[in-house]
């Protein structure tokens, strides 16, 4: 889910979609028909459009066992049953530049908002951004256990809330170079940098 959301939100800028008004972990609290589907009162959405009902749900490699399958599939039938739009993206699709943007650009669509697919000149940044992303996941726990928020190494919440902030901080970086504001921008670059990597640049 950390990958997705990077390659999703970050601004096209550092390599991402640029996927507007995404947000990460929604919580949808369910009616009771659709609680019975979940066997649960509320889900939480991988990524939900804001305002909208399109939601995407991402199938890691860690749901490759029956049991994750069967919980993965009654989320979204309950959340169908309460008229949200589920598209599915699994881990090999994730992999794919072009299939990752032919399931994210189409609901991100979907639900009213302007995201363009990649262009040849966006690619290399894009690229570079997986590569990034591989390096980061590679030594994640090692890197990030001062940035630790729930609680310690093996926290999949942890991951996850690092690339919400993660993207914010990009989101924000990218504006200041946008508006010219050289100062901010280098201040923020160096914030992303330590919460990234632990150290300064």
């Amino acid at each position: 889910e950390t990958e997705l959301a990077l390659l999703a939100l970050l601004p096209r800028h550092y390599g991402g979609l640029g996927a507007k008004e995404a947000l990460l972990n929604e919580v949808v609290t369910l009616s009771p028909e659709a609680a019975t589907i979940a066997r649960q009162k509320k889900v939480v959405c991988d990524l939900k459009f804001k305002d909208s009902n399109v939601v995407v749900e991402y199938d890691g490699a860690t749901h490759g066992d029956a049991e994750a399958r069967t919980t993965d599939s009654r989320r979204r039938d309950a959340l169908r049953a309460e008229g949200y739009n589920v598209a599915t993206l699994t881990n090999a699709q994730l992999q794919s530049p072009t299939e990752f943007q032919a399931i994210i650009v189409p609901a991100s669509r979907k639900a009213g908002k302007r995201t363009r697919y990649l262009s040849e000149c966006d690619m290399p940044r894009h690229r570079a951004l997986r590569s990034q992303i591989a390096i980061m996941r590679e030594d994640l726990e090692d890197r990030l256990c001062p940035f630790y928020l729930h609680g310690g190494a093996g926290d999949g919440g942890t991951e996850e809330v690092l690339a919400q902030s993660l993207v914010q901080l990009a989101q924000l970086l990218d504006g200041h170079r946008r508006a010219g504001d050289r100062g901010a921008e280098k201040s923020l670059r160096q914030h992303v940098h330590v919460v990234a990597y632990g150290q300064n640049a």
